[in-house]
C-alpha cells in the first residue's frame, strides 16, 4: 500500500506526509528491495528484518526501531543502513548477519547473539570512513557468540554484558603488530575515542585486536574470567579504573601518551598470551611502556607477580637508545604482594606508600630513582642502573649500584 511507497519514494512521501511521523508495526521485511533510499521519521515496531533481504539505503533519520529483529541472515549478508542521523534501536535482536551503517546511532536494551564461530558473520560496524563527530553508543546491551561491534569516531559501552567471544573494534585497522607504518594516513587526525563504563565481561579473550584509538577509558568493569587486548595502540589517554574480579591482561597494548590504572582490585590470576613459559601473573599491563604512568591504589591478592613492564624472565630488552622512552612512571598507594618492573626505561620511578612483599626493579635504565614511605620485604635491583637515587623504605636491597 501506500506506506511501501512511501519507503521506496522519499520524494513521496515529503510530498504528502513531510516530517509526520509514521509507525510501521509488524512487518517482515523480507525479499523485497529498498536500493539507495533514504527513509526518515518513522517508528519501527515489532518488526523483522533479516539480513538476505535487499536494503541499501543512502541514509536513515530520526527514526526508532523498537522491539525488532535483524537476521539471522544463510548468507551472512549486510543490511546497509546508510549514513545514520538521529536512530534508536530499543530491545531489538540481532542475529547471525550484518547491520552496516556509518553516522550516529544509539543501541538500548539490545541483544546480539550468533552461533557461528567466525566475527565477521555478524558485526554491528561504523564505516570506516564516517564524519568526524560521529558516535556509536550502547547501553544496557547484552552479547553472546561472535558479534564485532566496532566505531570510527566514538564508541561509547555503558552497562553492558559481553559474552564470551567477539571483539570491540576500529575501522582504524592495523595488521600484526602495531606500527605507525601499518595506519592508513587519512586517519591518523581522527582517531576514535572508547569507553567501556560498568559493564561486565565474560572471557573476553580479544577485547580490542590490532586497531589505534586516541583515548581509551574502562571504568568500574568486570571481569568474569579474563580481559584481554592485543595489538592495541592508544595515542592519548588511557584510564583503567575500578577493575575486579577477573585477570586483566593489557600487555598486548602500546600506550604512546598517558596510562592511569587507578583504584583496582586484582584477585584472579591468569596467563599471558605469548608466555613462553606460561607463567602466571595477577596483572600484566604496559607491553609499550608510555611517556607517563600512573599505577595507584591497586591491590592484588594473590601471591603471583604482578608485571607493570610485561617482559618475561630471561627476554631481552633493547636498551641500547640513549633517549629515555618515558618520562615519569609512578607506583603510589599500592598493596602488591609480589611486584616486577623489570626493563625499564626511564627518567622517573617514583615509588611511594607501598607495601609490597618481593619487588623488582632489574635490568633497568633510569634517570632518577625514588622510593619513598614504602615497605617490601626484598628488593632487586640487579644489572639496574639509576643516575640518581633516593630511597626512604624499609626491606633488605640487593644489587644496587649507581
Amino acid at each position: 500500500g501506500r506506506i511501501h511507497e512511501y519507503l521506496v519514494s522519499a520524494r513521496l512521501r515529503r510530498e504528502e506526509r513531510q516530517q509526520e511521523r509514521i509507525v510501521i508495526e509488524n512487518a517482515e521485511f523480507s525479499g523485497e528491495a529498498f536500493i539507495n533510499v533514504a527513509w526518515s521519521d518513522y517508528d519501527f515496531l515489532h518488526c523483522h528484518f533479516p539480513a538476505s533481504h535487499h536494503i541499501f539505503l543512502t541514509q536513515l533519520t530520526n527514526c526508532n526501531f523498537i522491539d525488532c529483529e535483524f537476521g539471522p541472515s544463510a548468507n551472512n549478508d549486510a543490511m546497509q543502513l546508510g549514513e545514520c542521523r538521529d536512530v534508536v534501536f530499543k530491545r531489538c535482536k540481532f542475529n547471525r548477519g550484518s547491520v552496516v551503517f556509518h553516522g550516529k546511532a544509539r543501541f538500548e536494551s539490545c541483544e546480539f547473539y550468533n552461533k557461528e564461530s567466525s566475527p565477521p558473520h555478524a558485526r554491528i560496524i561504523v564505516h570506516p570512513y564516517i564524519l568526524a563527530g560521529d558516535e556509536v553508543t550502547l547501553v544496557k546491551c547484552r552479547k553472546k557468540g561472535n558479534f564485532t561491534w566496532r566505531g570510527d569516531k566514538r564508541l561509547l559501552l555503558q552497562d553492558c554484558v559481553f559474552g564470551k567471544s567477539g571483539r570491540l573494534g576500529s575501522g582504524k585497522r592495523i595488521t600484526g603488530y602495531p606500527r605507525e607504518d601499518d595506519i592508513h594516513k587519512e586517519f591518523t587526525d581522527h582517531l576514535p575515542d572508547f569507553s567501556f563504563l560498568d559493564s561486565t565481561f565474560e572471557d573476553a579473550e580479544e577485547v580490542l585486536w590490532g586497531a589505534k584509538l586516541k583515548t581509551l577509558t574502562v571504568r568500574r568493569c568486570v571481569a568474569k574470567e579474563v580481559f584481554r587486548m592485543q595489538g592495541l595502540v592508544v595515542g592519548e589517554a588511557t584510564l583503567f579504573e575500578h577493575l575486579r574480579e577477573g585477570f586483566f591482561d593489557l600487555a598486548g597494548v602500546s600506550f604512546e601518551g598517558k596510562l592511569s590504572v587507578k583504584n583496582c582490585v586484582f584477585s584472579a590470576t591468569g596467563k599471558m598470551m605469548g608466555s613462553p613459559k606460561g607463567a602466571t601473573w595477577s596483572f600484566v599491563c604496559a607491553g609499550g611502556v608510555p611517556k607517563e604512568a600512573l599505577f595507584e591504589r591497586i591491590v592484588c591478592r594473590s601471591d603471583k607477580a604482578a608485571n607493570l613492564t610485561a617482559i618475561e624472565d630471561g627476554v631481552v630488552r633493547d636498551l641500547a637508545n640513549p633517549d629515555f622512552a618515558n618520562e615519569v612512571f609512578i607506583v603510589r598507594d599500592c598493596q602488591i604482594p609480589y611486584l616486577k618492573i623489570n626493563w625499564l626505561k626511564t627518567q622517573h620511578l617514583y615509588l611511594e606508600n607501598c607495601e609490597i612483599g618481593q619487588l623488582e626493579i632489574r635490568d633497568a635504565q633510569i634517570g632518577k630513582l625514588e622510593i619513598k614511605n614504602t615497605k617490601f620485604e626484598r628488593l632487586d635491583l640487579s644489572r639496574t642502573v639509576a643516575a640518581e637515587y633516593a630511597i626512604d623504605a624499609s626491606g633488605e636491597i640487593t644489587g644496587m649500584r649507581s
